[in-house]
Protein backbone atom coordinates (compact mmCIF):
# COMPACT_ATOMS: atom_id res chain seq x y z
CA UNK A 1 0.00 0.00 0.00
CA UNK A 2 2.85 2.27 0.91
CA UNK A 3 4.35 1.55 -2.13
CA UNK A 4 1.72 2.16 -4.40
CA UNK A 5 1.23 5.42 -2.43
CA UNK A 6 4.46 6.37 -3.37
CA UNK A 7 4.13 5.95 -6.48
CA UNK A 8 1.21 8.06 -7.18
CA UNK A 9 3.08 10.87 -5.22
CA UNK A 10 6.17 10.12 -8.04
CA UNK A 11 3.83 10.04 -10.37
CA UNK A 12 1.69 12.82 -9.92
CA UNK A 13 4.66 14.80 -9.18
CA UNK A 14 6.01 14.12 -12.92
CA UNK A 15 3.32 15.61 -14.31
CA UNK A 16 3.11 18.72 -12.57
CA UNK A 17 4.14 22.09 -13.95
CA UNK A 18 5.45 23.33 -10.83
CA UNK A 19 7.83 20.06 -10.07
CA UNK A 20 9.36 20.44 -13.88
CA UNK A 21 10.14 23.99 -13.16
CA UNK A 22 12.24 23.09 -10.12
CA UNK A 23 14.05 20.30 -12.30
CA UNK A 24 13.12 16.73 -12.56
CA UNK A 25 14.79 13.87 -10.69
CA UNK A 26 15.34 10.69 -12.17
CA UNK A 27 12.49 9.10 -10.75
CA UNK A 28 10.21 12.16 -12.27
CA UNK A 29 11.05 12.12 -15.52
CA UNK A 30 11.68 8.09 -15.76
CA UNK A 31 7.59 7.98 -17.00
CA UNK A 32 7.31 11.67 -17.93
CA UNK A 33 7.81 10.51 -21.85
CA UNK A 34 4.48 8.12 -21.18
CA UNK A 35 2.71 10.01 -19.08
CA UNK A 36 2.57 12.67 -22.15
CA UNK A 37 1.94 9.94 -24.31
CA UNK A 38 -0.43 7.72 -23.05
CA UNK A 39 -2.60 10.03 -20.49
CA UNK A 40 -1.84 13.39 -21.32
CA UNK A 41 -5.91 13.36 -21.31
CA UNK A 42 -6.03 13.04 -17.96
CA UNK A 43 -6.44 14.63 -14.35
CA UNK A 44 -3.11 14.56 -11.98
CA UNK A 45 -4.65 12.09 -9.98
CA UNK A 46 -5.63 10.08 -12.94
CA UNK A 47 -2.18 9.47 -13.79
CA UNK A 48 -0.95 6.62 -11.61
CA UNK A 49 -3.97 4.67 -12.95
CA UNK A 50 -3.67 5.41 -16.47
CA UNK A 51 0.29 4.38 -16.51
CA UNK A 52 -0.66 1.05 -14.44
CA UNK A 53 -3.35 0.01 -17.14
CA UNK A 54 -1.02 0.32 -19.55
CA UNK A 55 0.10 -2.71 -21.36
CA UNK A 56 3.80 -3.12 -19.45
CA UNK A 57 5.38 -3.92 -23.33
CA UNK A 58 4.17 -0.27 -24.21
CA UNK A 59 6.00 1.60 -21.29
CA UNK A 60 9.68 2.38 -21.57
CA UNK A 61 12.65 0.79 -20.15
CA UNK A 62 12.56 3.59 -17.82
CA UNK A 63 9.48 3.84 -16.76
CA UNK A 64 9.06 0.18 -16.44
CA UNK A 65 11.92 -0.61 -14.13
CA UNK A 66 10.73 2.51 -11.84
CA UNK A 67 7.19 0.66 -12.01
CA UNK A 68 9.15 -2.59 -11.00
CA UNK A 69 11.41 -1.12 -8.35
CA UNK A 70 8.28 0.55 -6.38
CA UNK A 71 6.91 -3.25 -6.48
CA UNK A 72 3.94 -2.63 -9.02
Amino acid sequence: MIRKLLLVAVLTAAASAAVAQQGPSDEQAACRHDVRKFCHNKEVGEIAGCLLSQPRKDLSSTCRSLLKSKGV
